[in-house]
C-alpha cells in the first residue's frame, strides 16, 4: 500500500489541484500539505474535446511529440511548436516564417499577437484547432 502522506505523492497532487483550480495547503505560508479545498463557487473544468482531437491529429502528424506536453500548455514551449508547424505545412522553419504563412493561409487572423509573442494560453489552444482544421 502506498503511504498517503508520501510527499512527492502529495506534490503531484497539488499540482493536479493547482491546474483544476483546487486550493492546496502547499502553497501557504503554513503549509498544510494534505490540506485540499475548493471555493463554493468551483465547478470542475469542462473538456475541450475539439483541443484534445486537435491535439492527437497533431500528434499524428508528428508536430506535437506528446499530448500529455500539451495537456497544460507551457508557452516556452510554443516558438518550437510554431517552426514544427512551419516546417510540416510550409516547409519554412523560422518563427517568424512560419507565422507570415500562416498569416498567409488565414490559419492566423490577429497577426500583432503572434509576430509580438504575446499570445495567451487560449490563443494557442484555438492555433493548435486551426492547424488541425487546415490538415483537413
Amino acid at each position: 500500500p502506498h503511504d498517503l502522506y508520501d510527499a512527492s505523492m502529495i506534490a503531484k497532487a497539488g499540482q493536479v489541484a493547482k491546474e483544476l483550480g483546487i486550493e492546496w495547503g502547499g502553497t501557504w505560508k503554513e503549509k498544510d500539505t494534505p490540506h485540499f479545498q475548493i471555493n463554493k463557487d468551483w465547478k470542475a473544468p469542462k473538456k475541450d474535446v475539439a483541443y484534445e482531437n486537435a491535439v492527437q491529429k497533431l500528434v499524428v502528424e508528428s508536430i506535437i511529440g506528446s499530448p500529455a506536453s500539451w495537456t497544460s500548455i507551457n508557452l516556452k514551449n510554443v516558438p518550437a511548436l510554431i517552426s514544427k508547424i512551419g516546417i510540416r505545412l510550409f516547409d519554412v522553419s523560422t518563427y517568424d516564417a512560419a507565422v507570415a504563412k500562416m498569416i498567409e493561409s488565414k490559419i492566423i487572423n490577429s497577426p500583432s499577437i503572434w509576430q509580438d509573442k504575446k499570445y495567451t494560453e487560449q490563443n494557442i489552444r484555438d492555433l493548435i484547432v486551426k492547424v488541425s482544421n487546415y490538415l483537413g
